[in-house]
């Protein structure tokens, strides 16, 4: 897909906190990255004041974009600073990378109803250490399977996974999904789709609930695992690009033709 002007310019940055949008370099196009960087630009040619970017910082939950954003116009020079953006890259990629073996393990754990210990178990190997205690984790999934008997129970705060949840809680409620999966079979994999909002899980689990076997299911979520975390690599790039590129005061068309370079 081509980068077009009329759709990085129809992209902007709104300047209230509140109707900011939701930033996430792992599932998110390249060229609605490529606008919000844009964007910024734009505002920052507006303000000629650079602290409205910290003051972005502040509001965005996007782990890479925040750094970007914290070290682009801090005291650091140009050369430590993409040093430290590299490093970044590393750290939030292998944390994608245990995160989404956690839900091959979980997925393959409910077509083969395994014990949920074991899926647990299986899931804390991908961390140098455990994120939670096993006895701890265990205490809290069964905790929340009882919030969910509750007729008032929020299943979206409850069961909602996405590609950023923390290791501890993915932990508790990946541990859940297999208890419920042991409990209702295959079919149950359908009542947990609208809260799997990582697009891993949910790839996983749709095939689960369509009866795919677990080898098969397992292969295709490791593949897509893979490209999803060399496409977030590529738009980390980019990012830090675009984001020296303001540092180093180039005008929106450089940063148009910077942004163009990455977008497949």
């Amino acid at each position: 897909m081509k980068i077009s002007r009329k759709v990085l310019q129809a992209e902007s940055v709104p300047e209230t906190p509140l109707r900011r949008p939701e930033l996430d370099i792992l599932e998110m196009p390249y060229e609605g990255l490529a606008a919000y960087w844009l964007s910024l630009k734009k505002l920052l040619d507006e303000k000629q004041d650079t602290n409205f970017l910290l003051e972005e910082a502040a509001y965005t939950n996007e782990p890479y974009v925040r750094h970007l954003l914290e070290t682009a116009f801090s005291a650091l020079d140009e050369e430590r600073a993409v040093r430290l953006g590299k490093a970044r890259q590393d750290i939030l990629l292998e944390g994608y990378r245990r995160r989404f073996a956690c839900m091959r393990t979980a997925v393959r754990a409910i077509i083969e109803a395994e014990s949920p210990r074991l899926s647990l178990i299986r899931m804390l190997s991908h961390f140098p250490a455990p994120p939670i205690p096993e006895a701890k984790a265990a205490e809290l999934a069964q905790s929340l399977l009882r919030g969910l008997a509750m007729p008032d129970a929020d299943k979206a705060v409850l069961l909602e996974i996405d590609s950023r949840t923390k290791a501890d809680r993915l932990m508790v409620k990946l541990m859940a999904y297999v208890t419920l999966g042991r409990k209702e079979g295959r079919d149950g994999c359908r009542g947990l789709l609208p809260y799997a909002r990582a697009y891993l899980l949910l790839e996983g689990l749709s095939l689960a609930a369509d009866g795919f076997d677990a080898p098969f299911v397992d292969a295709h979520m490791e593949t897509l695992a893979r490209t999803l975390l060399d496409e977030t690599r590529r738009k980390m790039d980019m990012s830090l690009e675009l984001c020296r590129s303001i540092r180093a005061e180039f005008d929106y068309e450089t940063l148009y033709l910077v942004a163009r370079a990455y977008i497949p």
